[in-house]
């Protein structure tokens, strides 16, 4: 899947590729809590509040802009 096809599809279908695919690491800045997940050559970043079970928003990019705040979690 691309970043195209991905930003191309409804909320619902995208929570559930995300939640369905591969958990690399986790993070939280104040109340915010922040999951990278690998989808098919695609990495996505979930931003949400596990309290309210609320999802803000969903990063799509691919391992060429890779966060560096998740390098020092993963072992590529």
């Amino acid at each position: 899947m691309t970043i195209y096809e991905f930003t191309l599809l409804n909320e619902k279908d995208k929570t559930d590729l995300v939640l369905n695919s591969v958990l690399l690491a986790e993070r939280t800045e104040g109340d915010v809590h922040f999951e990278l997940y690998y989808l098919d050559d695609l990495f996505v970043e979930i931003w949400h509040d596990p309290e309210k079970d609320r999802i803000y928003s969903m990063r799509p990019f691919s391992a060429r802009r890779f966060p560096e705040e998740y390098l020092e979690q993963i072992s590529f």
